[in-house]
């Protein structure tokens, strides 16, 4: 390795240091009062062990880490509400535009993608599409932007969720500018998922009407799907590349988008059983669609938040063996520095104690908060 790389490798592992230190003054130190529950676990020591294993056992511990400790069920599970809004407001909207320009085939698009992301939803046995569509003819200008507005939310959750599996704080944009740009990349990736839902089907259509052939459908079909994943692998790509407040590397990035997009496309198609199933649950009566759809969006947001820990593993794992590299390189006065910060450990700052911060010195934070006396 020439000098210059060694010198760009350095600067990444300063960086990569200073981080971990930055995140742990951002954690909120814990109240007074009286400890309850038990001592909490110290992650260190087995990531260590682990990654004496093997990386991809690493890895592996690390995205499990980063899925549980965010919480990320929670996290899905406040999302899908903000996007079972975002749904219906953006369909009246895209309906409205529709009907405003005369598009007729658009509407129909709309129809069709909504059939096929949450089936039976739009038509006899869900909701009309006229009222969706009268809906969208009397908005308005104003009516248009609050909507607009309110799908933003959606963007805006996922965001806020990604920033807290990649470790990240806050975005410190003003609020109005960053749901502003949310709604710019929501303009961006509600025609792509649009897009996708119907994508399969309008091939499977074709190859039915341009051919009787079994072996030409099934190939049709097969096409269908592999552009299927390639859209869906875009979406995730762009998301997890400019959603996250930390961009993880390409490679971390590609495999993260590769499993979305794989789960997101098996969904799709597990999406129709869940509605059938539940539509014939007569005890559900008109609460019947709808528990559905949010099943299949709650679904749908928890893989692609696993999609996005997988991603956080594998960064988190490249980061702590460029670390552990780096401290073994530098010489023996300047490890010492070096292993003040999280023990060479990009995981283990969520075990940082969370009473006093780290001081600039250099010097590690104590073990852990001192539990009151009882």
């Amino acid at each position: 390795m020439s000098e210059i790389q060694q010198g760009v490798q350095s600067e990444e592992i300063k960086k990569y240091a200073a981080l971990l230190e930055e995140t742990r003054e951002a954690a909120l130190p814990p109240i007074p009062g009286k400890w309850i529950d038990p001592e909490p676990k110290v992650m260190t020591a087995t990531i260590q062990a682990v990654d004496k294993r093997s990386q991809v056992a690493g890895f592996g511990y690390r995205a499990f880490l980063r899925f549980s400790r965010s919480r990320a069920t929670l996290l899905a599970a406040g999302t899908t509400y903000y996007v079972f809004l975002a749904v219906f407001s953006l369909a009246v909207v895209g309906y409205g535009v529709a009907l405003t320009f005369g598009a007729e085939k658009l509407t129909e698009l709309i129809t069709d993608a909504l059939n096929e992301a949450f089936p039976q939803l739009v038509g006899s046995a869900g909701i009309d599409p006229t009222a969706l569509q009268n809906a969208g003819e009397t908005m308005g200008i104003i009516g248009g932007v609050v909507l607009l507005f309110s799908g933003s939310g959606a963007m805006y959750a996922m965001a806020r969720s990604l920033h807290v599996i990649n470790g990240a704080p806050k975005s410190s944009r003003n609020y109005v500018w960053e749901r502003i740009r949310l709604l710019l990349w929501m303009l961006l990736l509600a025609p792509m998922m649009l897009l996708s839902f119907v994508l399969a089907g309008a091939f499977v259509g074709f190859g039915n009407a341009i051919s009787d052939n079994d072996l030409m459908v099934a190939l049709i079909w097969v096409v269908a799907v592999l552009l299927n994943l390639a859209l869906d692998f875009s979406i995730d790509y762009l998301m997890l590349s400019f959603f996250g407040g930390i961009r993880p590397s390409r490679s971390s990035r590609a495999a993260g988008a590769a499993f979305g997009a794989l789960a997101a496309t098996v969904l799709k198609y597990v999406a129709a059983v869940i509605v059938t199933f539940s539509i014939s649950k007569p005890q559900y009566g008109a609460l019947a669609a709808p528990i559905a759809v949010l099943l299949i969006l709650y679904l749908q947001t928890a893989a692609f938040y696993l999609a996005a820990a997988i991603t956080a593993g594998l960064a988190g794992e490249a980061g702590a063996s460029a670390l552990r590299r780096g401290q073994n390189s530098q010489p023996q006065a300047e490890s010492d520095d070096a292993e003040a910060v999280d023990g060479a450990d990009p995981e283990s700052h969520e075990q940082a104690p969370a009473g006093e911060p780290p001081d600039r010195g250099g010097n590690s934070p104590p073990s852990g908060p001192e539990r009151p006396s009882s």
